[in-house]
């Protein structure tokens, strides 16, 4: 892998690492351990794409799926495996445990604002396209 490959790799795992506490903060839990595999763990069945290990609270993500998935799908993951600490089944709890988590755990992208502009700066922003035109 390149040297680009290597940072983008590195800046997926510390999303998933950012993902699994706000998480575990909107659910009320203690954030669990996470294991990168550079291969898939030992316990891995091949079919999920993370896995959590209840006895030791450790969630378990192989590189490939670091690689292949994008940030969303990489929150979603870590907020899946999250959840299962409050219930470790796909039921009717599971899944409102993990929307919740989805929810409070939301913050807009750094790109917007949620803030009002004050009078002041929308003075500016109007003497400068009048300065332009």
């Amino acid at each position: 892998m390149d040297i680009f490959g290597e940072k983008l790799l590195q800046i997926k795992k510390a999303v998933f690492l950012n993902a699994v506490e706000n998480a575990a903060l909107a659910l009320g839990v203690k954030p669990p351990k996470v294991k990168f595999w550079e291969g898939i763990c030992p316990t891995d069945n091949g079919y999920s794409i993370a896995h959590i290990h209840l006895d030791t609270k450790t969630i378990c993500i192989a590189r490939r799926y670091l690689v292949a998935l994008n940030f969303d799908e990489l929150k979603e993951a870590a907020t899946h495996e999250v959840a299962h600490l409050i219930e470790a089944k796909h039921n009717v709890r599971f899944a409102t445990k993990k929307e919740n988590a989805q929810l409070l755990s939301w913050k807009p992208p750094i790109a917007y604002s949620t803030t009002k502009l004050s009078n002041a700066t929308k003075s500016k922003r109007k003497k400068k396209l009048k300065k332009k035109k």
